[in-house]
């Protein structure tokens, strides 16, 4: 396995993504990378198999520096950001099915995830619509020669 002191390492300025996250979200990508690689590698104490008892446990560690980076960008992000995003999400249910689960349950980090698809789905849905109806108040307006 890889040694745990080394990942404690690796793990220790985790904590200070929190202050770029909240000034803006520029750095997104690198901050979304850096996370599902922290969650990755140092998810349970690098043993082989996984230990989730594991004093080097990342998400015990780190779980409220999870949340509030996914909090801070899901739903503000543009499409490509989502991606970004969803691949620490897959991360995060790999590695700790069960307690990453709950933690994103807790957090309110599923809600935040469902009214975003819900207003996307809505946004696109009423876009719809709207041009529907310009097509039909300009049929309707048509009037043919004759």
């Amino acid at each position: 396995g890889v040694d745990p002191a080394a990942l404690v390492l690796l793990a220790q300025p985790y904590p200070h993504l929190v202050e770029i996250i909240n000034r803006d979200l520029e750095h997104l990508r690198s901050i979304m990378m850096i996370s599902e690689a922290c969650i990755l590698l140092c998810g349970c104490g690098g043993s082989n198999p996984p230990n989730p008892s594991s004093t080097t446990n990342f998400l015990a560690t780190h779980s409220n520096t999870v949340c509030h980076i996914l909090k801070k960008s899901i739903g503000q992000v543009r499409p490509k950001g989502v991606t970004y995003c969803m691949l620490v999400l897959e991360a995060l249910l790999r590695r700790y099915p069960t307690d990453g689960g709950s933690m994103l349950m807790q957090s309110g980090i599923v809600g935040v995830m469902l009214q975003s698809a819900a207003e996307h789905y809505c946004c696109v849905c009423v876009g719809g619509l709207n041009s529907m109806a310009d097509d039909v108040r300009r049929q309707q307006q048509w009037e043919p020669e004759c």
